[in-house]
């Protein structure tokens, strides 16, 4: 009957919760959207005025949280279905979905072995606990594809600044240059990498310019800029040197700073109350916890990256190999940047 759940329709006091949480921003631009969908429909079809807006929210947040894409006789469509919605959300997959053309329905299916009583569940995909959040109205405890929104910039003191500017398209040369990824800690996803070529772009000096190409920007780049005319993206680029690469490094700290900053309680005083058990689970004031938590686990990796990087990037040879040889096969994302990274850059510089 309501979605009282939803971040949408938190109180004052409930976002307040959220202070210096990115999530605020997905949350008012959600809002926004819905206003304009209603909006749009009432204006092309006037006599859907009959429903209210609150009316139409509600109805859409039906369909929001409980849509399935579907294929159906070939065609590609979306349904609503019954019962089968109602699954919880766990990684990795227990059960497969799919419409039928030969049974004429939707059928799940296992992937394990399951005895009576034990509960079925689907999977919602890799998210980012900002994207069940808002969507979904909940946040998993534990979620390694939590991501942060950081700020990048080419400063107008940069040398090179109107050379850079012209080669990604900037239309305004009279103010500093930003760019906003939202980013996982996994190096190896795309948009991640997306924002390692940006930061060795904006510390590159003279003759590691000629190493960048640039490409046309498409609707799904998973960042903002303050250029309103910019249309270029670079292409994606290895590490340049140690010296560029330690500054990728350090704006990323910085800019980890900055964002901490904005929130009132520290991680460790947000993993205090979660051990503590203050609030219940799934109440919202703990999934705007859950949220803000995982954010700053984000931001700490990335402080803390830079600092073990720095020291790896000092130390002998024979010394990082030894450190390297702990961080093969290893799972953990900074483990994983060491391997891919900073060992091959060693190497080839030295």
């Amino acid at each position: 009957k309501d979605y009282r759940n939803m971040p949408i329709f938190f109180d004052d006091e409930e976002r307040e919760y959220l202070k210096g949480s990115f999530s605020l921003a997905k949350i008012e631009d959600r809002i926004q959207s819905l206003r304009r969908e209603y909006e749009n429909i009432c204006r092309l079809v006037p006599d859907f005025r009959r429903f209210t807006h609150e009316e139409f929210i509600w109805a859409r947040l039906v369909v929001i949280t409980r849509i399935f894409g579907l294929v159906i006789d070939g065609t590609k469509t979306d349904g609503l279905v019954p019962m089968a919605d109602m699954l919880n959300h766990k990684r990795p997959r227990e059960t497969k979905w799919t419409f039928s053309d030969s049974e004429n329905g939707f059928i799940i299916t296992t992937l394990k072995g399951m005895q009576g009583g034990d509960e079925v569940y689907d999977s919602y995909g890799r998210k980012c606990n900002s994207r069940f959040f808002v969507n979904y109205g909940f946040s998993l405890d534990e979620n390694e594809d939590n991501e942060v929104v950081l700020q990048t910039e080419i400063p107008l003191s940069d040398p090179h600044f109107q050379m850079k500017a012209r080669f990604l398209g900037i239309d305004d040369e009279s103010i500093d240059y930003h760019r906003e990824f939202q980013i996982p800690m996994t190096y190896k996803e795309k948009k991640t990498k997306e924002c390692f070529t940006f930061l060795r772009f904006a510390h590159a000096r003279d003759r590691e310019l000629l190493l960048f190409s640039t490409s046309p920007l498409s609707g799904d780049d998973d960042y903002k800029t303050n250029n309103k005319h910019d249309d270029q993206k670079l292409d994606e680029r290895e590490p340049l040197s140690i010296k560029n690469e330690l500054l990728v490094l350090r704006s990323l700290r910085d800019s980890a700073n900055d964002v901490l900053d904005g929130f009132d309680t520290t991680l460790e005083e947000d993993l205090r109350i979660l051990a503590d058990g203050v609030y219940p689970m799934y109440s919202n004031v703990r999934n705007a916890i859950v949220m803000r938590r995982g954010e700053k686990q984000v931001l700490h990796y990335y402080i803390d990256l830079y600092e073990r990087c720095a020291r790896l990037f000092e130390i002998p040879w024979k010394d990082l190999k030894r450190e390297a040889a702990k961080c093969y096969n290893s799972t953990k994302p900074d483990d994983i940047y060491i391997t891919n990274v900073v060992v091959p850059l060693v190497k080839k510089c030295r």
